[in-house]
Protein backbone atom coordinates (compact mmCIF):
# COMPACT_ATOMS: atom_id res chain seq x y z
CA UNK A 1 0.00 0.00 0.00
CA UNK A 2 1.34 3.27 -0.79
CA UNK A 3 0.94 5.99 2.38
CA UNK A 4 -0.78 9.53 1.22
CA UNK A 5 -1.18 10.91 4.26
CA UNK A 6 -2.20 14.46 4.30
CA UNK A 7 -3.54 14.07 0.44
CA UNK A 8 -7.33 14.79 -0.50
CA UNK A 9 -8.24 13.78 -4.55
CA UNK A 10 -10.85 16.41 -6.02
CA UNK A 11 -13.13 14.83 -8.70
CA UNK A 12 -15.39 17.13 -10.74
CA UNK A 13 -18.43 14.14 -12.06
CA UNK A 14 -21.03 14.57 -14.46
CA UNK A 15 -22.62 11.27 -14.51
CA UNK A 16 -24.50 11.69 -18.33
CA UNK A 17 -23.13 8.59 -19.60
CA UNK A 18 -22.52 4.82 -18.20
CA UNK A 19 -19.05 5.56 -19.57
CA UNK A 20 -18.18 8.28 -17.15
CA UNK A 21 -19.81 6.54 -14.30
CA UNK A 22 -17.84 2.82 -15.03
CA UNK A 23 -15.03 5.41 -15.54
CA UNK A 24 -14.89 6.87 -11.90
CA UNK A 25 -16.02 3.70 -10.28
CA UNK A 26 -12.45 2.02 -11.95
CA UNK A 27 -10.69 4.97 -11.12
CA UNK A 28 -11.55 5.47 -7.47
CA UNK A 29 -11.21 1.84 -7.31
CA UNK A 30 -8.25 1.20 -8.25
CA UNK A 31 -6.54 4.31 -5.64
CA UNK A 32 -8.76 2.04 -3.02
CA UNK A 33 -7.16 -0.76 -3.75
CA UNK A 34 -3.77 0.45 -3.55
CA UNK A 35 -3.48 3.71 -1.45
CA UNK A 36 -4.13 4.55 2.09
CA UNK A 37 -4.67 7.91 4.22
CA UNK A 38 -6.36 10.15 1.96
CA UNK A 39 -9.35 11.76 0.86
CA UNK A 40 -11.78 11.64 -1.76
CA UNK A 41 -13.72 14.75 -2.52
CA UNK A 42 -16.90 14.34 -5.51
CA UNK A 43 -18.50 17.70 -6.27
CA UNK A 44 -21.35 16.23 -9.05
CA UNK A 45 -22.66 18.92 -11.43
CA UNK A 46 -25.58 17.75 -12.72
CA UNK A 47 -29.94 17.98 -13.04
CA UNK A 48 -30.09 15.30 -10.40
CA UNK A 49 -27.96 13.21 -8.54
CA UNK A 50 -26.55 9.87 -9.65
CA UNK A 51 -22.94 9.32 -8.16
CA UNK A 52 -23.86 8.02 -4.64
CA UNK A 53 -25.66 5.21 -5.60
CA UNK A 54 -23.05 3.77 -6.79
CA UNK A 55 -19.96 4.43 -5.24
CA UNK A 56 -18.97 3.97 -1.43
CA UNK A 57 -17.66 7.14 0.53
CA UNK A 58 -15.71 6.65 3.57
CA UNK A 59 -15.91 8.56 6.49
CA UNK A 60 -13.55 11.15 5.91
CA UNK A 61 -14.60 11.53 2.45
CA UNK A 62 -17.22 14.81 1.27
CA UNK A 63 -19.69 14.84 -1.63
CA UNK A 64 -21.20 18.20 -2.83
CA UNK A 65 -23.98 17.93 -5.42
CA UNK A 66 -24.74 21.50 -7.37
CA UNK A 67 -27.96 21.62 -9.58
CA UNK A 68 -26.83 22.50 -13.12
CA UNK A 69 -28.38 22.37 -16.09
CA UNK A 70 -26.22 23.56 -18.62
CA UNK A 71 -22.12 23.42 -19.38
CA UNK A 72 -19.68 21.63 -16.97
CA UNK A 73 -18.50 24.23 -14.55
CA UNK A 74 -15.21 22.22 -13.90
CA UNK A 75 -13.22 24.99 -11.90
CA UNK A 76 -15.80 25.43 -9.44
CA UNK A 77 -16.24 22.01 -8.33
CA UNK A 78 -12.25 22.12 -8.45
CA UNK A 79 -12.47 25.51 -5.87
CA UNK A 80 -14.85 23.91 -3.66
CA UNK A 81 -12.65 20.64 -3.21
CA UNK A 82 -10.15 22.71 -2.55
CA UNK A 83 -11.86 24.64 0.33
CA UNK A 84 -13.36 21.39 1.25
CA UNK A 85 -10.12 19.43 2.16
CA UNK A 86 -9.14 18.61 5.30
CA UNK A 87 -5.57 17.90 3.74
CA UNK A 88 -2.74 20.68 2.32
CA UNK A 89 -2.13 18.03 -0.70
CA UNK A 90 -4.74 18.38 -3.24
CA UNK A 91 -5.11 16.23 -6.43
CA UNK A 92 -7.62 17.66 -9.39
CA UNK A 93 -7.94 14.57 -10.92
CA UNK A 94 -10.00 14.09 -14.26
CA UNK A 95 -12.43 10.71 -14.16
CA UNK A 96 -10.53 9.18 -16.62
CA UNK A 97 -7.00 8.88 -16.22
CA UNK A 98 -4.83 6.81 -13.84
CA UNK A 99 -1.29 7.01 -12.18
CA UNK A 100 0.96 5.11 -10.30
CA UNK A 101 0.62 6.11 -6.81
CA UNK A 102 4.27 6.58 -7.01
CA UNK A 103 3.72 9.62 -9.42
CA UNK A 104 1.60 11.03 -7.20
CA UNK A 105 4.08 10.58 -3.69
CA UNK A 106 6.85 12.44 -5.60
CA UNK A 107 4.76 15.22 -6.50
CA UNK A 108 3.46 15.05 -3.26
CA UNK A 109 6.91 15.03 -1.89
CA UNK A 110 7.70 18.51 -4.31
CA UNK A 111 4.66 20.12 -3.31
CA UNK A 112 6.07 19.86 0.72
CA UNK A 113 9.58 20.21 0.13
CA UNK A 114 9.12 23.99 -1.41
CA UNK A 115 6.70 25.94 -0.49
CA UNK A 116 6.76 27.89 -3.42
CA UNK A 117 5.92 25.36 -6.01
CA UNK A 118 2.16 26.30 -6.70
CA UNK A 119 1.44 23.61 -9.24
CA UNK A 120 2.82 19.74 -10.03
CA UNK A 121 1.94 17.87 -12.96
CA UNK A 122 2.81 14.39 -12.02
CA UNK A 123 2.92 12.47 -15.21
CA UNK A 124 4.24 12.59 -19.11
CA UNK A 125 1.42 13.76 -21.03
CA UNK A 126 1.10 10.76 -22.75
CA UNK A 127 -3.38 10.21 -23.22
CA UNK A 128 -4.10 6.79 -24.47
CA UNK A 129 -7.52 5.45 -25.28
CA UNK A 130 -7.23 1.73 -24.01
CA UNK A 131 -9.76 -0.52 -25.93
CA UNK A 132 -12.53 -2.19 -24.40
CA UNK A 133 -10.62 -5.99 -23.63
CA UNK A 134 -7.77 -4.19 -21.79
CA UNK A 135 -10.32 -1.55 -19.93
CA UNK A 136 -12.61 -4.59 -19.07
CA UNK A 137 -9.23 -6.64 -18.19
CA UNK A 138 -8.00 -3.48 -15.97
CA UNK A 139 -11.39 -3.10 -14.17
CA UNK A 140 -10.89 -6.64 -12.78
CA UNK A 141 -7.62 -6.67 -11.55
CA UNK A 142 -7.02 -3.06 -10.81
CA UNK A 143 -3.06 -3.31 -11.43
CA UNK A 144 -1.56 -0.94 -13.05
CA UNK A 145 2.05 -2.77 -14.24
CA UNK A 146 -0.68 -5.11 -16.52
CA UNK A 147 -2.47 -2.24 -17.87
CA UNK A 148 1.50 -1.06 -19.03
CA UNK A 149 2.31 -4.21 -20.35
CA UNK A 150 0.14 -2.84 -23.49
CA UNK A 151 1.75 1.11 -23.33
CA UNK A 152 3.38 1.13 -27.36
CA UNK A 153 6.71 1.83 -27.70
CA UNK A 154 6.02 4.78 -29.44
CA UNK A 155 4.49 7.88 -28.42
CA UNK A 156 3.55 8.54 -32.16
CA UNK A 157 0.20 10.61 -32.00
CA UNK A 158 -2.51 8.29 -33.54
CA UNK A 159 -0.72 5.16 -33.22
CA UNK A 160 -2.72 2.69 -32.72
CA UNK A 161 -2.96 -1.63 -32.30
CA UNK A 162 -5.32 -3.56 -31.38
CA UNK A 163 -4.80 -2.85 -27.60
CA UNK A 164 -4.94 0.96 -27.19
CA UNK A 165 -4.80 4.29 -29.14
CA UNK A 166 -2.23 7.33 -28.71
CA UNK A 167 -4.82 10.78 -29.19
CA UNK A 168 -1.81 12.75 -28.01
CA UNK A 169 1.75 13.19 -26.01
CA UNK A 170 1.52 16.29 -24.62
CA UNK A 171 -1.44 16.50 -22.20
CA UNK A 172 -1.19 18.66 -19.78
CA UNK A 173 -4.55 18.62 -18.49
CA UNK A 174 -6.25 14.99 -16.32
CA UNK A 175 -4.56 15.71 -13.06
CA UNK A 176 -2.97 18.68 -11.43
CA UNK A 177 -1.39 19.03 -7.88
CA UNK A 178 -1.20 21.76 -5.58
CA UNK A 179 -0.97 22.84 -1.95
CA UNK A 180 -4.39 24.06 -0.48
CA UNK A 181 -2.52 27.13 1.48
CA UNK A 182 -1.37 28.19 -1.88
CA UNK A 183 -4.25 27.41 -3.84
CA UNK A 184 -6.77 29.32 -2.00
CA UNK A 185 -4.98 32.38 -2.24
CA UNK A 186 -6.05 32.84 -5.71
CA UNK A 187 -9.66 31.35 -5.46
Amino acid sequence: MYDLEGTTFCFHVRIDTYERLRNIKIVTDYYRKHCTNFQYIFFEDTTKPVLLQHINLHDVDKYVHMVNTGEWIKARGFNAGAKLSDNNILIFHDTDIILHPEQIIQGRKRLVESTNTGLVYPYDGLFIYTKLPVKNKFENTLDYNDLMTHLPNTRQVYFQNENVWIVHNNSVGGCVMSRKDIFNKFV
